[in-house]
């Protein structure tokens, strides 16, 4: 029940998860491609340090957003692997199972819960542990990778791409002005 439970509630919660997320991608990359070329005009013009400042930054932003574009395709590409192989795999099951018993599934659910929630509490990595932690217990309680790809790449990469993503909008937005002003000065 866990693992039916995490492979339907992640997987929706990533494809709730597209539209705004595609949408954020938009409005990063057009903000920060104005940015980085209105802050290598004026690091041209200028040549100096606060310009060619102002460029560094525009690249930095542009790492981020690049990032999570590219960890966002992959998370997406394995839910529709992984929905797809369900897919496949409920067409070809011919085959009825016997429930187990309930004591025994209880038993069993009871004692998946327990190691999902000890996972939980280790907590080793040396940033976002608790993500982390979070990830491990997720897989643990999917029944691996194999049952749930999306869960292969560390999701701390892309909650700290997301994460300046959503920052790069408003920094290349106050950038873009900065650059601007450089160019207007000189």
């Amino acid at each position: 029940m866990t693992t039916d439970l995490i492979n339907k509630v992640f997987p929706a919660m990533i494809r709730f998860g597209s539209r705004p997320g595609s949408i954020l991608l938009a409005m990063a990359a057009i903000t920060d491609g104005l940015y980085l070329l209105l802050s290598y005009l004026a690091a041209r013009s200028a040549g100096s340090f606060f310009a060619w400042f102002l460029f560094a930054v525009a690249v930095v932003l542009a790492v981020f957003i690049a990032v999570f574009a590219w960890r966002r395709e992959r998370l997406t590409r394995h839910v529709d692997d992984m929905e797809a192989a369900l897919a496949a795999q409920n067409l070809s099951a011919g085959v009825v199972a016997m429930p187990a018993p309930a004591a025994d599934r209880l038993s069993d659910e009871l004692g998946l819960l327990q190691e999902v929630q000890w996972e939980n509490s280790i907590r080793t990595a040396r940033y976002l542990p608790r993500v982390e932690a979070a990830q491990r217990a997720m897989v643990l309680a999917a029944g691996g990778t194999v049952n749930a790809p999306y869960l292969k790449d560390d999701l701390r990469v892309t909650l700290v791409a997301l994460l300046g993503t959503i920052v790069a909008i408003p920094a290349a937005s106050l950038g873009a002005m900065m650059s601007v002003v450089v160019l207007a000065v000189t």
